[in-house]
């Protein structure tokens, strides 16, 4: 028989193709790769200059066509990296659905090592309709000397 794949992701990788930086925090915002064996990952690396600099990424994603909704356990799956002991450093993502209303904010993640970041359908609760944009905002928060790093994105959606 033939198996039909209803469930469809969009892939997100360092440096986003519709992002932009935005903030006011004072600090050094870089993009890179990390060679570690079993690690790696294209990313955002903020380090700020003095105690609790935020800057914030900005990525519009278009909803395709066939988007139907969400995946119920992973609509949104992020990797994230924070320099050991973090005091504030850390990485928080807000979402703004297509008639641009926060319907998720989620709280600072500060995990030391790459850890992937899930947010299943439940959790968003706001109006996402096909050919139109949703906005992710990334806050990326560090102090002096530690870094907050962002990874690939994931969004997994059922086809309608």
């Amino acid at each position: 028989g033939i198996t039909i794949q209803t469930v469809q992701t969009i892939d997100l990788t360092p440096e986003f193709p519709t992002a932009v930086l935005k903030g006011a925090g004072s600090g050094v915002m870089t993009s890179t790769f990390d060679t570690t064996a079993g690690n790696y990952h294209n990313y955002y690396n903020w380090t700020g200059n003095s105690a609790n600099q935020s800057y914030d990424i900005y990525v519009r994603v278009l909803l395709p066509e066939d988007f139907g909704t969400w995946d119920t356990s992973a609509a949104i799956t992020y990797y994230t990296n924070v320099d050991g002991t973090p005091r504030n450093a850390g990485v928080a993502l807000t979402v703004y659905d297509t008639n641009d209303n926060a319907s998720y904010t989620g709280a600072k993640i500060q995990t030391a090592g790459w850890l992937a970041t899930t947010v299943g359908s439940a959790a968003l609760t706001g109006t996402y309709a096909y050919g139109d944009y949703l906005t992710l905002k990334f806050t990326m928060t560090g102090d002096s000397g530690k870094n907050a790093k962002l990874g690939e994105v994931k969004l997994k959606y059922n086809k309608k």
